[in-house]
Formats: C-alpha cells, sequence, structure tokens
C-alpha cells in the first residue's frame, strides 16, 4: 500500500488474501480505499490437479461457508471504504459449484465475485478437455457471468466469448504487466480492444507482486496504451484519453463504486491524486493527458487524498511510517525464504 499510495493509487482490487483479518486492519491504518477478501479454492476444476499438497485447500462447504462469514463481517467497514468479495482463485482450479456458489452468495449481498480467468492457452486447453468449452464459454452456459463478476487477466478470450461478456455485463481487468512478464501472449492472442468496442467494462491493474512485480499504474498505463498498437501496427488503435478512462472510471465501474468516485464534481468523494509537473519529464508539455500516458511515471505524484483524507504530501507518506514497514519487511523476509526454501540466484555477481 505504500508503493501504491507512493505511485497515485487512491483504490485497489485485491483478489483473495491468506490473513484477511490484519489485511483489513492495514486498509484501515492506511486510508486507502479496496476491496479484498479471503483465498478461496476446492482443487476441484480441470486444473485443480496441478496444484501442490501444500497448497491452501478448503471443501466446497468451508469455502462458501468463509466466504458469507467475510462478507457479514468486513465488507462496507471504514466508513465504506472496503468492500468484502468473494474472492476464488480460478484460472481452472475451482469447481463449478464453487463458482456458482460465490456467484449466488454475491448476488446475495449486493457484492461482487472475483476471479482468475482465461490467463493462458494451457488453461483453455485443460478447460476444453475437461468440458468442451473454453473458460469464459464454460462461465457462460453455467450461469456464472454477471454484472457483479470480475474476472482478472483474460488474456485468452476468443471473439465469440468477448460477445458472451457484453451480454451479461461481465467486469474484466487486463493486467499487461503480469501479461508481459508471464509470456502470456497478450500481443497475440487478446481482444481487450474489442471488449471495450462492444461495451464490455476493461479496467486496468498490475497483479500480484509475485508476477506483475510493481504496483506502478503509470507503467501499467504505459504498456496498455503501447501493446496495442504494436499487436495491430497502428498508433491510434486507442488513445491516452481512453488508457486513463481505463485506470480511473472504468475501475469503479468494475467494482460498482462509479457512482460516487471517478471524477472530480459536487457530491463526490474526494479521492484524487496531485502530480507536480515542474519535473524534466514533464517540461515542456503540450498535452497534459498524453504526457501522463507515455511520460510520467509515479514519482510524478506530489499528493494523494483519499475521503477528504491526506494520505501523501509532498512526496511524505502520512498514514504510514515506511521506514518502520522497511525495517520489518527485511527482517521478515530472509526468514520466509529460508521457510519456503526458495533460493534466488543472480546470473551477475551482486556486491
Amino acid at each position: 500500500m505504500a508503493e501504491m499510495i507512493r505511485s497515485g493509487t487512491t483504490c485497489f482490487v485485491e483478489p483473495g488474501c491468506m490473513w484477511l483479518d490484519t489485511t483489513i486492519k492495514a486498509i484501515e491504518e492506511t486510508g486507502m480505499r479496496a476491496t479484498t477478501g479471503s483465498w478461496v479454492w476446492d482443487h476441484a476444476g480441470p486444473d485443480g490437479h496441478k496444484c501442490p499438497d501444500y497448497f491452501k485447500k478448503m471443501t466446497l462447504q468451508q469455502g462458501l461457508d468463509l466466504t458469507e462469514r467475510n462478507i457479514k463481517a468486513y465488507d462496507g467497514l471504514a466508513d465504506g471504504r472496503i468492500k468484502c468479495f468473494a474472492t476464488i482463485e480460478g484460472v481452472g482450479t475451482c469447481s463449478d459449484e464453487l463458482m456458482l456458489g460465490a456467484k449466488a452468495l454475491a448476488d446475495k449481498y449486493g457484492t461482487f465475485t472475483l476471479m482468475h480467468k482465461a490467463s493462458s492457452r494451457e488453461e483453455v486447453a485443460s478447460e476444453l478437455k475437461a468440458t468442451g468449452h473454453r473458460p469464459v464459454e464454460h462461465m457462460y452456459r453455467i450461469g456464472a457471468l454477471g454484472p457483479n463478476v470480475y474476472l482478472n487477466h483474460m488474456t485468452a478470450v476468443e471473439g465469440f466469448e468477448v460477445d458472451m461478456l457484453a451480454e451479461t455485463d461481465t467486469k474484466v481487468c487486463q493486467n499487461p504487466p503480469a501479461a508481459l512478464k508471464l509470456a502470456k501472449g497478450t500481443t497475440q492472442m487478446s481482444h481487450f480492444l474489442e471488449m471495450r468496442a462492444k461495451g464490455v467494462t476493461v479496467c486496468l491493474g498490475c497483479d500480484g507482486v509475485n508476477s506483475g512485480d510493481h504496483k506502478d499504474m503509470f507503467r501499467s498505463m504505459y504498456l496498455a496504451a503501447t501493446l496495442p498498437k504494436d499487436a495491430k501496427i497502428d498508433p491510434e488503435v486507442i488513445t491516452a484519453e481512453e488508457v486513463v478512462e481505463m485506470a480511473t472510471l472504468a475501475g469503479y465501474r468494475s467494482v460498482a463504486w462509479q457512482d460516487e468516485l471517478g471524477s472530480l464534481e459536487p457530491g463526490r468523494k474526494a479521492d484524487l491524486i496531485l502530480i507536480n509537473i515542474d519535473r524534466p519529464e514533464w517540461v515542456p508539455t503540450y498535452n497534459y493527458v498524453y504526457s501522463l500516458v507515455y511520460t510520467a511515471s509515479g514519482d510524478s505524484v506530489d499528493t494523494v487524498m483519499v475521503d477528504g483524507k491526506i494520505l501523501m504530501e509532498n512526496r511524505q507518506l502520512t498514514t504510514i511510517d515506511l521506514a518502520e514497514v522497511h525495517a520489518r519487511c527485511r527482517e521478515l523476509a530472509p526468514k520466509l525464504a529460508a521457510r519456503a526454501n526458495v533460493k534466488p540466484k543472480s546470473r551477475w555477481p551482486v556486491v
């Protein structure tokens, strides 16, 4: 959250965590706006067998019970800054019953269900073998899509599935950093432009630090603006303005906050950032939106406000003791790596 605030993010969607109570506490303390929920999966989908034994696992009923308890306990906390979703893993690891059960809970409590979906060719092949349908197509056929369904990644989608997303008003989040780093083929087979053309709400993210690695939405905007141009060999297929809308207005529409957030006008909540344009990358500037997408980085952000409360001013965080957080992370990191038996190696000697 420190990284997000420092790069100008006021609101984030967290697709499921292991320790929800402390995550909620941290969101409350930092002052950010967020959606979250517990990491839930039953390892019963087409790719469930690929999950190692040490991966957290629960039965269908345990997953649904935990999800319902969380929504009752946490949804609407922090004066409405926190929404609790029915967050399941997806990517072929969850049963149809879990997908439908999560959707039913989201319907019952007026919240969202969220999962990773259609993220790779391999996932598509597994779903085709097990169900005879592609991932999005299968969700459509069993009734698991809808306006309160939020699907992450969505790289491996065909044109006819785009029609299904549009028909059901299902929300989609594009994560360019993760797609590129994990070589998901986003420039070869994604249909984000077609989704937008048919009215699908497509927002923009970074994905988790274990795949996307950074939380700078300026970098994600740059990628979302440039990758389609190269894929289509057409510099005009998407504009800087459209990409900024993906990072802001579309994001709020994706989680039903569009009536309270996303524009500067009377009655809206005071979530905003101030950008310092007295920096080399901004001088001279002839088109501020263009520079925002193609020139700037998160370091341009000077001040961040959520719900009228300043979370950063003059590049200084006001709700997070960064030195304390850094010290704690540096203390825990080697212990975590040792426990996980992870031994990263560099191809170069690092001194």
